[in-house]
């Protein structure tokens, strides 16, 4: 898929969700592709990540797709869940 038809689709979403195995921030993601600075999830603080360095998602995750639902519930809709400490998926600090 092209960065343009990707743009034209994630350009407005206040949150995004993404993977990485890489050390993750807003500051390295702007810096490996400056275009991610135009994206709304990133202006307004909304990347939702996976570190898969630290945490075995393609591993543990068909096994447990209640916790990666729990993480995206977390991730989007904070107040459902309010004591629930997320497994894969974290909104970028």
């Amino acid at each position: 898929m092209a960065f343009t038809s990707i743009t034209r689709r994630f350009t407005a979403r206040r949150r995004t969700p993404s993977s990485s195995d890489e050390k993750f921030s807003y500051e390295t993601l702007g810096e490996s592709d400056p275009r991610y600075r135009d994206f709304r999830a990133f202006r307004e603080k909304g990347i939702i990540y996976c570190n898969i360095r630290k945490h075995p998602f393609y591993e543990s995750m068909p096994m447990e797709p209640e916790v990666v639902l729990a993480d995206l519930i977390k991730a989007f809709h904070p107040d459902l869940l309010p004591d629930y400490q997320p497994v894969y998926y974290k909104r970028l600090p």
